[in-house]
């Protein structure tokens, strides 16, 4: 109905136990999705032979259990959305649960309107205490934003705090947490592929510091992302 960017997924659920004990191991086993997208062109609901000419072909995370991309969807245009799993053994058929999504990204920017200059943003997003020793706050990295997405996040400290930062991503995900005082870099972690928490351990003095959040290629979340500071 309007143009837009979707994302698409295809996961790979937990199977249930008691499915083993109901059929054979060989139709237990895992598989590898693939995604495509077509554009139905003359609106029929099938897909023709020219209209594979039109077709986005997704395999990106497969190997780790969950698919993922994005596809530009434009206004008065029809799409068809083809799922396929690739089996890994020797029967073509599992038993195995998926869970398929097609979502609209997160369009409202969590510090829009905020202006970064010298690793100082003018509106930070500040975080709100989750407990008496948390902090925690929810967000998106947008689409259709050059190089990617930054989220700028601030709190202080009133007294000598030692802790760390975590940033929980989907599978889409591989964040990176920079931690700044006054502009300057104090530390960044970027140590653990996609789909895994991003953890910064911390030794902080009083003042007040600020976080930024990204994905390193400049990818965008499906999911919204958890931030928290854990301070003892």
């Amino acid at each position: 109905k309007t143009d837009q960017v979707l994302g698409i997924s295809l996961e790979r659920k937990a199977i249930d136990s008691h499915w083993f004990d109901m059929f054979p191991e060989e139709l237990m086993n895992p598989f590898y999705g693939t995604l495509a997208v077509v554009e139905d062109v003359n609106h029929n609901r099938k897909i023709d032979d020219d209209e594979y000419d039109h077709l986005q072909f997704i395999d990106r995370g497969a190997q780790a259990g969950m698919t993922y991309g994005s596809f530009k969807a434009e206004k008065n245009k029809s799409y068809i959305l083809l799922l396929t799993g690739n089996v890994d053994g020797a029967v073509p058929l599992t038993f195995w649960p998926y869970e398929f999504k097609v979502t609209s990204f997160n369009q409202r920017d969590e510090d829009k309107g905020s202006i970064v200059k010298n690793n100082i943003p003018s509106k930070p997003i500040a975080l709100k205490a989750a407990g008496s020793k948390e902090l925690r706050a929810t967000g998106s990295l947008n689409a259709g934003i050059p190089y990617g997405d930054e989220d700028w996040y601030t709190f202080t400290v009133g007294k000598e705090m030692k802790g760390k930062i975590v940033l929980d991503t989907g599978m889409e995900v591989d964040g990176v947490i920079s931690l700044y005082k006054d502009g300057k870099l104090l530390s960044q972690a970027d140590y653990y592929p996609e789909g895994d928490s991003e953890v910064l351990y911390f030794d902080l003095k009083k003042g007040t510091y600020h976080i930024k959040v990204r994905d390193i290629n400049g990818n965008t979340t499906l999911n919204p992302y958890t931030l928290s500071v854990n301070y003892q």
